[in-house]
């Protein structure tokens, strides 16, 4: 049976260095992000998912990872079950550290955007999972936020749901992102990074913050992923437990933004 340990990471990073400058395909890639790339481990029969995060300073990868930590045990002690992340740090070639965060594969017919892909009604199972989300909204405040796309969720036989993607710990303090900024935009050219910080990561952090912005962004991306005719079910969920329905004006202005 295929098997995972930390001690394979300095190899998995010479991997990646190597599918990253000459784009081999010595990994499973499961997906990528701005930031960042996820693989599974090992190869033949992966039974974890690494997402590598951008080289930074050890101080700045030991941060984020602390923060992550605190991030998962806040939702946790709010009622939100997540796949818990364990964050590891590898040395690089130029003084900087690669930070992999490492969860244990979940069936990709088990995410809540397949569910939905495959499902051909609304059962018990999959209202159960869609309320299970709109109660882990229910706890987004000032000080915790949240991503509630269907991508971002698996689903359970009974239809609980476990959220997956952490990387990105939405905690406040006093208004104030606690996330390293620097490490956010470190992809990007250094002169851009002072007006990302800035103009772009304030209100681009803050709809995270806002219950009703998040449901939108969870409605407009069905639109994304192509299961736009599960709206109207989460719309008339959303609107019998808030009873302020979403609209389809504000999903299309929100899609269109």
């Amino acid at each position: 049976m295929a098997h995972w340990d930390p001690t394979d990471l300095p190899q998995i990073e010479g991997l990646v260095q190597r599918m990253l400058s000459r784009g081999t395909d010595d990994l499973p890639v499961i997906g990528r992000g701005e930031m960042s790339v996820v693989v599974g481990w090992p190869p033949g029969e992966p039974v974890v998912v690494l997402k590598r995060l951008p080289p930074c300073a050890s101080a700045s990868a030991h941060r984020h990872a602390a923060l992550v930590d605190d991030y998962e045990t806040i939702l946790v002690d709010r009622g939100v079950r997540v796949t818990r992340s364990h964050l590891h740090v590898v040395d690089t070639q130029d003084e900087l550290v690669s930070v992999y965060v490492v969860q244990p594969r979940h069936a990709p017919q088990s995410m809540l955007s397949a569910v939905l892909a495959e499902a051909t009604g609304l059962d018990n199972r999959l209202q159960a999972a869609l309320g299970a989300v709109l109660d882990a909204i229910d706890v987004i405040d000032d000080r915790v936020g949240l991503d509630a796309q269907a991508s971002n969720w698996v689903v359970d036989e009974a239809g609980g749901v476990e959220l997956l993607d952490t990387t990105t710990p939405f905690l406040r303090r006093h208004g104030v992102p606690e996330l390293d900024l620097d490490l956010l935009f470190s992809t990007y050219l250094p002169p851009l990074r002072p007006l990302l910080k800035r103009y772009v990561a304030p209100s681009v952090l803050a709809r995270y913050h806002d219950r009703r912005t998040v449901l939108l962004d969870l409605v407009a991306n069905l639109h994304r992923e192509g299961l736009q005719r599960w709206e109207p079910a989460v719309m008339e969920l959303a609107g019998a437990r808030y009873g302020a329905p979403v609209t389809r004006d504000e999903v299309a202005a929100y899609y269109a933004a």
